[in-house]
């Protein structure tokens, strides 16, 4: 079996957008080189994080506009969450996500401002962990568990990497004016969720393996992704008086 790499996977990925996007027309086809250079450029803020975004449109067809952006997320601030007698119970969060995504915009309006948005998504970097422990050991309501029978737990879920995405938004892909803003709100197919539990301790003494197929066969229907996104967005071109 033949196998890539993360950053490999990535650039596969990215040519089959820019192929995808390419013009059927004989029309767009005469401008199809300088359609692959990006007319704008935009710092976006979203539910996935913050990134760029560069715009792209054909001469052509003026009622599609194209966008391939990135979305970085991470956190890891640890928590304390206090319990009976003085106890508590130490949070890690281990969260980080890379995401690239390629879009097409369809303007029904003359205007072309309003936007019918799909695309398809690829998480290069998909981490939700956290972990718990204590140093103080618990007091659950009169059960003591020192803190070496407690142990370590560390529990992480996932979703498919290739997440298609539907929605509607606001703004041109390339402005007329050196300066614009957009707003995107839709959803994308995560479909259902992967969990994993790895523990030592007094886990060990329950059927907590048990519950987690239970809770992940529960956890099916949670399977879509609200996106909002705005984007400050600068033409990379001098304007046209």
């Amino acid at each position: 079996m033949i196998t890539f790499s993360p950053i490999l996977r990535v650039i596969i990925l990215s040519l089959c957008l820019l192929v995808a996007f390419m013009p059927l027309n004989a029309n767009a086809l005469q401008d199809s080189v300088a359609s692959y250079i990006p007319k704008s450029l935009a710092i976006n803020l979203s539910s996935r994080g913050y990134g760029i975004e560069a715009g792209f449109k054909l001469k052509s067809i003026s009622y599609l506009g194209f966008r391939f952006n990135t979305n970085y997320f991470t956190f890891k601030k640890s928590y304390k969450i206090e319990m009976d007698k003085g106890t508590s119970v130490d949070i890690f969060p281990n969260i980080k996500t890379f995401v690239i995504s390629g879009l097409v915009d369809y303007y029904p309006f003359k205007k072309r401002i309003f936007r019918v948005t799909g695309g398809l998504s690829f998480d290069a970097i998909q981490n939700y962990q956290v972990a718990f422990n204590t140093s103080s050991g618990l007091n659950l309501g009169g059960l003591l568990i020192a803190s070496d029978d407690f142990g370590n737990i560390n529990f992480g879920m996932k979703w498919n990497a290739l997440r298609p995405y539907m929605g509607f938004g606001f703004g041109r892909a390339v402005m007329k004016k050196r300066f614009g803003f957009g707003f995107d709100m839709g959803i994308a197919y995560m479909g259902s969720p992967r969990l994993k539990l790895i523990y030592e301790g007094f886990l060990e003494t329950t059927t907590i393996d048990d519950e987690m197929n239970k809770i992940e066969a529960n956890m099916k229907g949670y399977s879509y992704y609200p996106y909002l996104s705005f984007q400050l967005r600068h033409n990379i071109y001098p304007i046209k008086k």
